[in-house]
């Protein structure tokens, strides 16, 4: 029981990575005990599912381990293929903005001057404050290709599947889980994350001189 449960947990929850997986297992837990205490299972099988714990104390000590030539080898495999090309453009701008690339999913056009070539992000995450940010000439280009198909729609980066001909942003778990796709096709080792992209970027910034604060 051990095995089949625990290979079924792994195969459906390995492209989510190790959050998300400690996430269900917990769930799992929880649901096996009350089945234990109603006297409708014998076994919690969860209790043998290995998951590596989120808490590892060297986990923000691997952050930011992407280069930058690997950030555009990853940009250049996923805008050549036009069923990653959103979450190459996710990518695109978390890295180029130094932003969350949940916050930047849920990006709208009415926060992009194409025109003037800027975007409009929040200072921090529920933040009131907003600043205006220039973008280099390859990001604006790749944005008006990206507006020239879902201009129409108030996402900058929508998910293709609408829910009764409405869309709306990814569930960032696909988002997640097609960032894994484009990395084995780009052959980039599986430690670099999406959510490292961020903080390379600051990382880089910093580097550069640049003052962030």
């Amino acid at each position: 029981t051990y095995d089949i449960v625990n290979d079924n947990f792994l195969e459906v929850w390995e492209p989510l990575g190790k959050y998300m997986k400690a996430h269900f297992k917990k769930a799992g837990l929880f649901l096996y005990n009350v089945l234990l205490k109603r006297g409708l299972r014998l076994f919690n099988p969860f209790l043998l599912i290995k998951v590596q714990s989120i808490y590892a104390p060297n986990n923000k000590a691997n952050r930011g381990k992407w280069k930058h030539s690997q950030v555009m080898h990853f940009l250049d495999v996923a805008y050549s293929n036009a069923q990653y090309f959103n979450i190459g453009l996710i990518t695109h701008m978390a890295y180029e903005l130094s932003q969350n690339a949940a916050s930047v999913s849920r990006l709208k056009w009415e926060e992009v001057d194409l025109d003037a070539g800027t975007i409009i992000i929040r200072v921090t995450r529920g933040s009131k404050d907003l600043i205006t940010i220039p973008l280099s000439h390859d990001l604006i280009l790749m944005l008006k290709e990206q507006y020239k198909i879902w201009g129409w729609q108030e996402y900058v980066v929508p998910s293709p599947t609408n829910v009764r001909g409405t869309v709306y942003p990814y569930n960032f778990a696909r988002v997640t889980n097609l960032f894994s796709e484009i990395r084995k096709v780009a052959e980039l080792p599986d430690e670099l994350k999406l959510y490292d992209i961020q903080h390379t970027s600051i990382k880089q910034m910093v580097k550069a001189g640049v003052n962030i604060t």
